[in-house]
Protein backbone atom coordinates (compact mmCIF):
# COMPACT_ATOMS: atom_id res chain seq x y z
CA UNK A 1 0.00 0.00 0.00
CA UNK A 2 1.27 3.39 -0.42
CA UNK A 3 1.11 4.78 3.03
CA UNK A 4 2.18 8.26 2.21
CA UNK A 5 -0.74 9.06 -0.44
CA UNK A 6 -3.12 7.10 2.15
CA UNK A 7 -2.28 9.18 5.13
CA UNK A 8 -2.79 12.71 2.67
CA UNK A 9 -6.14 11.21 1.75
CA UNK A 10 -7.23 10.49 5.24
CA UNK A 11 -6.00 14.21 6.27
CA UNK A 12 -7.37 15.41 3.97
CA UNK A 13 -10.88 13.97 4.61
CA UNK A 14 -10.09 14.47 8.17
CA UNK A 15 -9.69 18.76 8.05
CA UNK A 16 -13.67 18.38 6.39
CA UNK A 17 -15.27 15.53 8.17
CA UNK A 18 -18.77 16.88 6.35
CA UNK A 19 -16.82 15.85 2.65
CA UNK A 20 -17.02 11.94 3.29
CA UNK A 21 -20.11 10.28 1.69
CA UNK A 22 -19.14 6.86 1.42
CA UNK A 23 -21.78 6.31 -0.58
CA UNK A 24 -20.92 8.32 -3.20
CA UNK A 25 -17.69 8.14 -5.17
CA UNK A 26 -18.44 11.46 -7.16
CA UNK A 27 -19.11 14.61 -5.30
CA UNK A 28 -22.40 15.07 -3.56
CA UNK A 29 -23.41 18.67 -3.67
CA UNK A 30 -25.41 19.30 -0.16
CA UNK A 31 -25.74 22.20 2.27
CA UNK A 32 -22.44 21.12 3.33
CA UNK A 33 -20.75 21.53 -0.06
CA UNK A 34 -19.50 18.33 -1.63
CA UNK A 35 -19.00 14.84 -0.42
CA UNK A 36 -17.45 11.91 -1.61
CA UNK A 37 -15.87 8.67 -0.93
CA UNK A 38 -12.06 7.93 -0.11
CA UNK A 39 -11.92 6.49 -3.77
CA UNK A 40 -13.03 10.23 -5.24
CA UNK A 41 -10.82 11.77 -2.51
CA UNK A 42 -7.56 9.64 -4.11
CA UNK A 43 -8.61 11.33 -7.35
CA UNK A 44 -8.75 14.63 -6.02
CA UNK A 45 -5.75 14.49 -4.05
CA UNK A 46 -3.69 13.33 -7.15
CA UNK A 47 -4.98 16.54 -8.94
CA UNK A 48 -8.37 14.81 -10.93
CA UNK A 49 -11.15 16.91 -11.17
CA UNK A 50 -14.70 15.80 -11.87
CA UNK A 51 -17.45 16.87 -14.79
CA UNK A 52 -20.62 15.26 -14.54
CA UNK A 53 -19.62 11.81 -14.61
CA UNK A 54 -16.50 11.62 -16.08
CA UNK A 55 -13.13 12.04 -13.93
CA UNK A 56 -11.04 14.58 -15.50
CA UNK A 57 -6.92 13.71 -14.96
CA UNK A 58 -4.51 16.21 -14.40
CA UNK A 59 -3.47 15.51 -18.29
CA UNK A 60 -7.17 16.31 -19.02
CA UNK A 61 -7.90 12.88 -19.98
CA UNK A 62 -11.57 11.92 -19.24
CA UNK A 63 -11.97 8.36 -17.01
CA UNK A 64 -15.69 6.85 -16.41
CA UNK A 65 -14.54 6.13 -13.08
CA UNK A 66 -11.95 6.44 -9.95
CA UNK A 67 -12.14 3.37 -8.16
CA UNK A 68 -9.28 2.11 -10.73
CA UNK A 69 -7.35 5.33 -10.01
CA UNK A 70 -7.69 5.28 -6.97
CA UNK A 71 -7.01 1.76 -6.63
CA UNK A 72 -3.74 1.50 -8.50
CA UNK A 73 -2.33 4.91 -6.64
CA UNK A 74 -2.59 3.39 -3.82
CA UNK A 75 -1.30 0.18 -4.78
CA UNK A 76 -3.75 -2.06 -3.32
CA UNK A 77 -5.11 -5.01 -4.10
CA UNK A 78 -8.57 -6.25 -5.58
CA UNK A 79 -10.14 -7.62 -2.27
CA UNK A 80 -8.39 -5.06 -0.62
CA UNK A 81 -10.20 -2.01 -2.59
CA UNK A 82 -13.39 -3.56 -2.38
CA UNK A 83 -13.13 -4.39 1.51
CA UNK A 84 -12.07 -0.27 1.64
CA UNK A 85 -14.48 1.16 -1.38
CA UNK A 86 -17.25 -0.41 -0.23
CA UNK A 87 -17.13 0.50 3.25
CA UNK A 88 -20.76 2.25 3.45
CA UNK A 89 -21.08 1.95 6.72
CA UNK A 90 -18.74 4.12 7.86
CA UNK A 91 -19.62 7.82 8.30
CA UNK A 92 -16.88 9.55 9.98
CA UNK A 93 -13.11 10.37 9.25
CA UNK A 94 -12.27 8.40 12.57
CA UNK A 95 -14.24 5.43 11.71
CA UNK A 96 -12.80 5.08 7.98
CA UNK A 97 -9.25 5.54 9.56
CA UNK A 98 -10.54 2.70 11.86
CA UNK A 99 -11.16 0.66 9.16
CA UNK A 100 -8.02 1.26 7.06
CA UNK A 101 -5.82 -0.08 10.11
CA UNK A 102 -8.50 -3.23 10.23
CA UNK A 103 -7.89 -3.89 6.43
CA UNK A 104 -4.04 -3.17 6.31
CA UNK A 105 -2.81 -3.64 9.96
Amino acid sequence: MNGELMERVLARIEKDPESLDMGSWLPIYSRCGTAMCIAGHTAAELGYTFDGHDVVGPDGVRHTGVYGIAQDALRITDMEAEELFMSTDVRSPAALRERVKEIFG
